[in-house]
């Protein structure tokens, strides 16, 4: 559902700001300049309201899930390793039942 915006910001980029805020809004895939930009700027308001989540917690989380992608991919191969490994064998030596007296 999209709001009904009633306020308009403007504000001045140098040539070389603007090209990299193409740049980054074209490899984001936002819908628009004006989309991204106002994401941007909101993300930016919430952090700075408290509402929003910090640089620091971002990365932390990135980290954490670095390390349980590590852990998944390590227990997927011993996994497929014991899943292709052949049977153990035993060291135990069988040996036939004794006969019992009658």
């Amino acid at each position: 559902m999209f709001k009904n915006r009633t306020h308009a910001v403007t504000f001045r980029l140098a040539e070389s700001e603007f090209e990299e805020l193409t740049k980054t809004a074209v490899s984001q895939g936002a819908r628009s300049l004006s989309d991204f930009a106002r994401a941007a700027v909101m993300g930016q308001v919430a952090l700075a309201s408290g509402s929003g989540m910090s640089r620091e917690d971002i990365e932390n989380i990135a980290k954490r899930l670095d390390a349980f992608d590590l852990t998944l991919k390590d227990l997927k191969t011993h996994v497929l390793q014991s899943l292709n490994a052949p049977p153990k064998t035993s060291n135990l030596k069988l040996t036939p039942p004794r006969r019992l007296p009658h």
